[in-house]
């Protein structure tokens, strides 16, 4: 009994430890599976956090491309269109007496790695004549001026698949447009510049290539920050390039420099201006460009061009501004459309053109026997310059042909010896509106009243059988705009208002500009025949397929010596200035913008021998001699072409050393040898294009017949007058950058712009 009970109890004992350690056992079991269960479980959750993060992720960055591609949109949009970015398509609604502006979402990317991406972009004012402000920056210490445009940008990325969440994007951005006005040179590609006699120069340069200095051994440049009347400007030298001190040449690499380059650094604020040779002493104003200066020796370079504040005035591998192309200037292209309609309340437009040629007289054979069409003026005003509340829509464009012409005798012309007549304001010798007496034959030995159709001794320089111009009085054109035309369109026909009166717009309280569109290319419907002429392409390149044996279309501008406003005259062909140029009298010097082919400066003596006389063309052979000029000032910004040295090696010929360049920028041809005819420019030189049209022989540095002129001594600055945006003129190319403002990043996002705004 003992025993059993012993075994009975060691049995029991048994059992229940073997299921104290069968529990134990299990719970470890069930624990373990617990933990795997939940380990489990938090991988498989951990996977769907990332899954989800990485798909997240993706519509993420699908909403962060589409907003740089919508940024990069903006900016081209504004570049090509040379005005203010509308935005993206938007719808208006007439509400209570007032529009209301609805700007749905645009498709972007249908499909980009399975999302799909819309955008707006919405400017901060939707209009045009608010949404812009001035805006300044800085290059160094130099103060820039820009028209700043601001926008929101809003970017939507949703899935395809559903997967995700959707993301949303919105960015401030600024478009900025920096008139290059405020530059004194401004080239687009490289800038050669070797003068002969010594050349003064004064405001900011910049170079989108390379800058090559080369100045004659007995010469030398210097870039100052003085106007010739000691005025103080801003001043800097930059290049996205290298600074070489070498002479390009037509077909040869290059030539080793003669003269000196010298850059104001030091006694900037001082009007005593203190030309002295660089010692390496900050006692003197000027330091010397004496080497290349490049990206491995910048650093070194540019601390020698550097003052005492940190400011620096000589810099490479600056970024490349870029900014329009000739393609404006075409018919019917931007410059002409806006001259048809301005669309800014304080701006007018006049439009001058041949029309209706036919088709076959392009480009013209034998001078004034081939006609190239019929002279029109159109005039642009607005019914809203005076009536706000009727913008946009309220622009009118009239013929006004007949007006200007009748107009002739009734504007008073102060040019001595020169008789106001009808047709003197506006004309085209071979299309000429006389209703009295048929347009005279040419040449005409008895008495024509106007120029012949040629330029009066030809252009030498361009190797062509004559030149044909559109002849614009342009002092008595902008008063008979202004005290006749405006008077009668605004003042019921009463003609009792002063030219002042229009001079302020009464909307913005901006000055009243002037932008004038003048051609004698015909449009590609009145050319049938013309391969490949489009508004974008515009006319073959060159223009001219047997130029000895064509005429020169051209345009001419003369009597300049008083502007009524701020003014831009455009043309794809190239233009002759006749005399001094907008130095101002009654009204002040205005801002002027000459947008050409090529500009040639005639001295103000040209035609004095010839006044009132009839003369047929000069001889063909080159002659240097006819023309004695005296001092001649033109202030204005010349926006022109340069020589397309892989294809033609123009300026100077092939293998010249007078290639292309700022020395040769302008086109002369006189005799300006003698050092008292000192040819002044006060404006800006810039180049954005290669010339078209004007690609006769360049030379000066030949003798006899070939040599076509003698250089002036150039005095060719800056006018610090386009510091003030007023004196700006109207649509004036420009440099363009885009800014980033504000970030924003959230899920809602307003969509009351995508239905009627009237509707509940």
């Amino acid at each position: 009994m003992f025993k059993f009970k012993n075994m009975k109890s060691l049995k029991v004992y048994r059992g229940e430890k073997g299921g104290y350690i069968m529990m134990l056992a299990l719970i470890i079991m069930l624990t373990l599976t617990v933990i795997a269960v939940g380990y489990v479980a938090n991988v498989t959750l951990e996977t769907s956090i990332t899954r989800n993060y990485r798909v997240n992720r993706d519509i993420l960055n699908a909403a962060e491309a589409g907003l740089g591609v919508a940024m990069r949109i903006t900016h081209e949009e504004i570049l090509n269109q040379l005005e203010p970015f509308s935005g993206t398509a938007r719808t208006e609604y007439e509400g209570d007496n007032e529009s209301t502006y609805g700007y749905p979402f645009q498709v972007l990317f249908d499909d980009y790695k399975d999302v799909r991406v819309k955008y707006r972009v919405i400017p901060e004012n939707p209009d045009p004549q608010k949404n812009r402000f001035l805006y300044r920056t800085y290059v160094s210490c130099s103060e820039m001026i820009h028209y700043a445009y601001p926008y929101i940008i809003e970017v939507l990325a949703e899935p395809l698949n559903g997967v995700g969440g959707t993301q949303y994007l919105k960015r401030q951005i600024r478009v900025l447009e920096t008139p290059l006005v405020q530059y004194f040179v401004f080239f687009d590609d490289d800038l050669p510049w070797h003068p002969g006699p010594v050349m003064n120069s004064w405001g900011r340069i910049h170079s989108n290539g390379n800058i090559w200095f080369s100045p004659e051994p007995s010469g030398a440049i210097y870039l100052k920050n003085l106007t010739s009347g000691s005025v103080m400007v801003e001043h800097f030298l930059t290049a996205s390039g290298v600074i070489y001190q070498d002479r390009v040449l037509g077909m040869i690499p290059t030539e080793t420099r003669g003269g000196h380059v010298y850059m104001r650094v030091y006694h900037l604020t001082s009007t005593a201006d203190n030309q002295c040779l660089y010692s390496g002493s900050t006692s003197c104003d000027y330091v010397e460009i004496n080497t290349d200066i490049n990206s491995a020796n910048a650093d070194t370079q540019q601390t020698r061009f550097t003052d005492a504040n940190g400011c620096s005035y000589v810099m490479v591998g600056v970024p490349k501004s870029p900014s329009i192309s000739f393609n404006a200037t075409f018919r019917e292209g931007f410059y002409e459309s806006r001259a048809r309609a301005p669309e800014r309340s304080e701006y007018f437009g006049l439009t001058i053109v041949i029309e209706g040629s036919g088709g076959g007289n392009w480009p013209p054979r034998n001078a004034a026997t081939d006609v190239t069409g019929t002279l029109h003026i159109y005039a642009a005003t607005k019914d809203f310059a005076y009536d706000y509340k009727s913008y946009p829509d309220g622009v009118k464009i009239e013929d006004v042909t007949d007006k200007v012409f009748l107009a002739g005798s009734d504007i008073p012309c102060d040019l001595a010896g020169w008789p106001a007549t009808d047709g003197d304001i506006v004309f085209s010798p071979e299309t000429i509106r006389n209703p009295l007496t048929p347009p005279p034959a040419f040449p005409d030995t008895n008495g024509n009243p106007t120029y012949p159709v040629y330029l009066e001794r030809n252009d030498q320089r361009q190797d062509m059988n004559g030149v044909a111009l559109t002849v614009i009085d342009l002092e008595r054109l902008e008063k008979w705009f202004y005290s006749e035309y405006l008077d009668s369109e605004y003042d019921n026909q009463d003609n009792n208002q002063t030219i002042d009166k229009f001079q302020t717009d009464e909307v913005t309280g901006n000055t009243t500009k002037l932008v004038i569109y003048v051609s004698r290319t015909p449009t590609a419907a009145e050319v049938p025949g013309w391969a490949g002429y489009t508004v974008d392409g515009g006319p073959p390149y060159p223009y001219y397929d047997t130029p000895a044996s064509q005429v020169l279309q051209a345009i001419k501008i003369w009597h300049s010596d008083e502007l009524v406003c701020p003014t831009t005259i455009a043309t794809d062909n190239p233009v002759y200035i006749e005399g001094d140029f907008n130095k101002g009298g009654s009204y002040a010097v205005r801002g002027c913008a000459v947008i050409a082919d090529l500009v040639t400066l005639l001295s103000k003596d040209w035609h004095t021998d010839l006044l009132g006389k009839i003369e047929g063309r000069p001889p063909v052979a080159k002659t240097l001699w006819l023309t004695v000029p005296v001092a001649t000032t033109y202030n204005a910004a010349f926006f022109i072409g340069r020589d397309d040295l892989n294809t033609f090696a123009i300026r100077g010929g092939p293998f010249n050393d007078e290639t292309e360049g700022l020395h040769n920028f302008v086109g002369f041809g006189e005799d300006w040898s003698n050092g008292s005819k000192v040819c002044t420019i006060n404006g800006s030189f810039i180049n954005l294009w290669f010339t078209r049209q004007a690609l006769g022989y360049f030379d000066v540095a030949a003798t006899g017949v070939d040599r076509v002129y003698t250089p002036p001594t150039r005095n060719f600055g800056w006018d610090p007058g386009y510091k003030d945006s007023q004196f700006w003129p109207p649509y004036c190319p420009s440099a363009y950058s885009v800014e980033k403002v504000g970030w924003y990043q959230g899920e809602e996002y307003d969509e009351e712009y995508m239905q009627d705004p009237n509707e509940e």
